[in-house]
């Protein structure tokens, strides 16, 4: 019993060390037809891909630039802050619905509840 109220304990006060420092702030999608820009990487010689947000790029996966290109993939831009080290950090990923209306999906069709 002791052996696993210590496991508990140890488990409990480990957690906030694997935490991570960084927080979703806010988070927006990204029109379809935004450009996606690539370049070849001279270090590694592979193919990168950037979204340029005022100025600044983004690093996009290749999977997630071919498929948005495409029109196949939905992204968003996410803002982090580390209220650690006072910054702010960029990233994009598909953007994943959290919530469907399912009336809205058949718009001209009704659902019957019966």
């Amino acid at each position: 019993m002791r052996k696993f109220i210590s496991i508990i304990i140890l488990s409990l006060i480990s957690i906030p060390i694997f935490a991570s420092d960084w927080m979703e702030v806010q988070c927006v999608e990204i029109p379809q037809g935004t450009p996606v820009y690539y370049y070849n990487d001279s270090k590694t010689g592979k193919t990168k891909y950037t979204i340029y947000i005022n100025g600044f790029g983004v690093s996009v996966s290749e999977t997630n630039a071919k498929e948005f290109i495409s029109g196949r993939r939905r992204l968003e831009l996410v803002k982090w802050y580390n209220g650690k080290k006072d910054a702010y950090k960029y990233t994009i990923r598909q953007l994943k619905p959290k919530d469907i209306n399912l009336y809205s999906i058949f718009e001209d069709d009704k659902i019957d509840d019966n």
